[in-house]
């Protein structure tokens, strides 16, 4: 949800949302949260309608947060408050709500976040795309953190090797395998949000599998893992990919062969789609 496109577009994003959130918890098997984009494209309308959906669906909202300074600076010039405080005031900050890249948040505004029962995602790669600087690591991982790709592409793996190697390179106090926690404070967000124990090999959970075919040149133990995971592994050496119990992915080669021939129509729309771009 955003005004970019008026109070009409605003109101026309809201009602997704809510159509969307509605019959994903009549239907039980997909769940989801109260999408909106920033507090610099968001009115105070706009944002208590989001708070009121919120409250109404019982879940969290998913928004960025202090990006950039640019996003305080506008919150600043609207209300007097900072990103953070702003939507604090209309009732965004609630438990389950996400808040995406908090690369310039205090420490003590990190804090008033995790204290609201917030979750906070890293999406480290994203934030050097945008030269936006490196958020507080250090506090945020005292929390509620998961990792994050900001729609660059679905890769967590190498999320986490980008998390590990800026967090090496600012020297930030941290423990060797923290990425690894954030990559487990992913699937926790996931449990929590879906309410389905994921993230763990145990009789009730989700068969959500991913078998991975790595050849070691030294012994993989559960004290060398990290190591293993940020040196050797990649997203090249996966094998098969099971999704409640159905395989999307087998022997390297997705499992429904129509989808290559959906992957080759994206190319050709894509192409028609920068064309009228190029026009424009």
């Amino acid at each position: 949800v955003t005004d970019r496109h008026g109070l009409e577009g605003a109101k026309k994003g809201i009602e997704e949302n809510a159509d969307f959130l509605m019959r994903g918890q009549k239907a039980g098997w997909y769940g989801g949260m109260v999408g909106a984009h920033a507090s610099f494209t968001l009115s105070d309308g706009t944002l208590n309608q989001l708070a009121e959906l919120s409250a109404a669906t019982q879940v969290g909202v998913h928004i960025h947060c202090a990006e950039a300074e640019s996003d305080n600076d506008d919150a600043l010039k609207r209300c007097g408050r900072r990103a953070l405080g702003r939507l604090a005031e209309n009732g965004i900050l609630r438990p389950g709500t996400i808040l995406v890249h908090c690369t310039h948040l205090t420490q003590e505004e990190i804090h008033k976040a995790y204290d609201a029962g917030c979750w906070i995602v890293h999406n480290p790669r994203s934030n050097m795309n945008n030269s936006v600087g490196y958020t507080c690591i250090e506090e945020l991982a005292r929390g509620r953190l998961a990792l994050g790709t900001d729609g660059i592409d679905a890769d967590l793996i190498t999320e986490s090797k980008v998390a590990f190697f800026k967090a090496r390179d600012a020297r930030a106090e941290l423990p060797f395998d923290a990425p690894l926690r954030w990559l487990a404070g992913a699937a926790q967000l996931a449990t929590e949000s879906l309410g389905v124990p994921l993230g763990r090999l145990m009789e009730g959970s989700p068969a959500d599998l991913v078998l991975v075919e790595y050849p070691q040149a030294t012994p993989l133990t559960e004290d060398n893992l990290a190591g293993h995971w940020f040196f050797g592994l990649s997203p090249a050496h996966i094998h098969s990919v099971m999704v409640g119990g159905r395989w999307l992915v087998r022997n390297r080669r997705l499992a429904d062969d129509k989808l290559y021939e959906e992957l080759e129509n994206a190319r050709v729309v894509a192409a028609k789609v920068w064309q009228r771009v190029e026009k424009l």
